[in-house]
């Protein structure tokens, strides 16, 4: 793997890596990143997806999980975890009740447009899982 060079293991900014395979893949369907930077802005819509526990503390999943949350103000974020512990590289997400969870992490984030999805985040962590006050923190691509 190839880890990001601004990686942080205190903040976990830029907790992002790239694979280098040894052979292509071919045959699979690609997302692509997101190009409209609207699409940033609080209270956007989004979904997760995931094989990661569906309860704090619970086993992962056997099927892939799909959750519909709403993109976070950064002025939000930043008053959940603290100074220095949220950066501008990464994206807060939450709903009541649902949120990403142990087993996620990697997972994409993203949006959905009218005729295609566009990933605009990675899950990263969060305190927990789905802790009121405290919404995921996903990786900005």
């Amino acid at each position: 793997s190839i880890p990001h060079p601004g990686y942080n293991s205190e903040t976990m900014e830029n907790d992002i890596a790239l694979l280098k395979l040894k052979q292509s893949v071919l045959d699979v369907d690609v997302v692509p990143l997101n190009d409209q930077s609207s699409d940033n802005a609080q209270d956007t819509a989004c979904r997760v997806l995931g094989w990661g526990a569906s309860t704090e503390g619970g086993e992962t999943s056997a099927t892939l999980q799909i959750v519909s949350l709403e993109l976070d103000s950064h002025d939000a974020c930043k008053e959940a975890y603290g100074a220095g512990v949220f950066e501008d590289t990464m994206i807060c997400a939450s709903a009541p009740g649902k949120g990403s969870c142990q087993g996620d992490s990697g997972g994409p984030l993203f949006v959905t447009h009218d005729d295609y999805h566009a990933q605009i985040g990675v899950v990263s962590w969060g305190s927990g899982c789905a802790r009121e006050g405290y919404p995921g923190r996903y990786n900005s691509l």
